[in-house]
């Protein structure tokens, strides 16, 4: 068996299972019982592994790297301008709001806009 992934918590670590096996990856976590039971080790067993075995290594590497190009894709959204995914909301141009908010209570709908770090560009996120 071949470490392939660490990640930070058990529940991560499931989810990234439950994608390799979807592949037709046989996984196994071997710090699975540690993290359930003593979750503050996580960070000094240097997270959950994930492994896999040696021939499917190759083939897990691809699904996971699709699998985290998803969920950047979810986190962050792409600029429409350039594409990039280095991409924030937005806050700078209600200061003045928050103020009123937060020293007279008084509730004021607020846009969200983001802001690509790359080219600059800024846009309205769309509701859903």
């Amino acid at each position: 068996m071949i470490t392939i992934a660490n990640v930070t918590n058990i529940n991560e670590a499931y989810l990234v299972k439950s994608r390799l096996e979807a592949e037709g990856i046989n996984t196994f976590i071997p710090d699975e019982n540690t993290s359930q039971i003593q979750p503050v080790w996580n960070s000094a067993i240097g997270g959950v592994r994930i492994q896999v075995a040696n021939d499917d290594v190759e083939d897990a590497k691809l699904v996971l790297k699709d699998y985290y190009q998803q969920q950047q894709q979810i986190v962050t959204p792409a600029c429409p301008s350039c594409g990039s995914h280095n991409t924030a909301r937005d806050f700078s141009t209600h200061n003045w709001a928050k103020a009123i908010v937060v020293m007279l209570g008084i509730p004021l709908p607020f846009k969200n806009q983001l802001l690509c770090r790359d080219c600059g560009h800024k846009w309205q996120e769309k509701s859903s």
